[in-house]
């Protein structure tokens, strides 16, 4: 049974990454919300590091915290596995490589009551922005519309309801708990499993809310830095599309797009205007590797596991 006191659950779920994780765990110990109102769930998603002593050390009256062991390796498994150790009324994931502003907290509670009164029932989930923090020098590549796999979002400075078509990044986002109770996380997939989820509670007639206040700092490792690994990532994602749809029809239509996309970038690639190439050469490899996986019949793509290791990148 669920204890309604908890007002807030943030779920943190972290791989082999003890040393972001403890400077998210400081920015969550720094939060503006009386601790009595909240707590945090650490998922540890068969870490083979310091994970356990770093989170160990925020139990001793520093943080609300619980720890679990999750030894499926899977950042949709690990997303379930905090939700079913959750106890708070809302639902929030922050990445273990992303810091929570000290109103983070604070904002995503302010914002689901004040919505409730209004328009009760309807936003089944927050969003706010998240800033990039770069290890190293940005890349000069680096583009407003390439930011967007580095989960950048800034939608102004009010409240609104997302763009069609566009939802909360994982590295920021928070849902009523009843939206996970109907929509569980699809613990089979490999990436892009807050997409998914995202699609389906849209199907369901539900919105998302954007709340400048709750925001984050994403940091950017060196080793994302790079084209390769930015071509390698699209790449990837294109090779999980499939996954994303349900049913002949829109698995269809998303085969078609794929085309018409590839025959678009590649126009745009060779005709278009030279500073966003890079981008279009992006496009193409996404689509080339959601055409990839459409062919392979079986249901993930060995070319994906040797490519593209999803628990590094997470």
């Amino acid at each position: 049974m669920v204890a309604m006191s908890i007002t807030l659950s943030v779920v943190v779920c972290t791989h082999n990454r003890w040393k972001t994780l403890k400077t998210c765990l400081e920015s969550l110990a720094a939060q503006q919300l009386d601790f009595s109102l909240w707590e945090v769930v650490v998922v540890d998603n068969a870490s083979t590091d310091e994970t356990k002593d770093v989170v160990q050390g925020f139990s001793k009256g520093i943080l609300p915290l619980q720890y679990i062991y999750e030894e499926r390796l899977g950042l949709s498994r690990a997303r379930a596995t905090g939700f079913r150790n959750s106890r708070g009324r809302y639902v929030a994931y922050l990445d273990d490589d992303a810091k929570a502003h000290p109103g983070w907290c604070a904002a995503i509670c302010q914002t689901f009551d004040q919505n409730a009164a209004t328009d009760p029932g309807r936003v089944a989930a927050l969003g706010g922005p998240v800033e990039l923090a770069f290890e190293t020098e940005r890349p000069p590549w680096l583009t407003a519309e390439l930011e967007l796999f580095y989960s950048r979002v800034d939608l102004g400075r009010a409240v609104r309801s997302f763009p069609p078509h566009s939802c909360p990044v994982g590295a920021n986002m928070a849902f009523r708990r009843e939206i996970l109770q109907r929509h569980p996380w699809d613990e089979n997939l490999i990436m892009c499993e807050d997409v998914e989820l995202f699609n389906r509670i849209a199907a369901d007639g539900f919105t998302f809310l954007y709340a400048p206040a709750m925001r984050v700092t994403h940091f950017v490792p060196a080793a994302r830095c790079t084209v390769e690994w930015l071509i390698r990532r699209y790449y990837a994602e294109g090779l999980d599309q499939k996954n994303l749809r349900h049913g002949f029809l829109p698995k269809a239509r998303l085969l078609v797009r794929a085309v018409l996309e590839l025959l678009r970038s590649g126009v745009l690639l060779l005709f278009g205007d030279k500073d966003r190439r890079l981008f279009h050469r992006c496009k193409i490899t996404l689509q080339i590797g959601s055409l990839e996986g459409f062919l392979n019949t079986r249901g993930r793509s060995t070319v994906f596991r040797e490519r593209f290791n999803p628990t590094k990148s997470r």
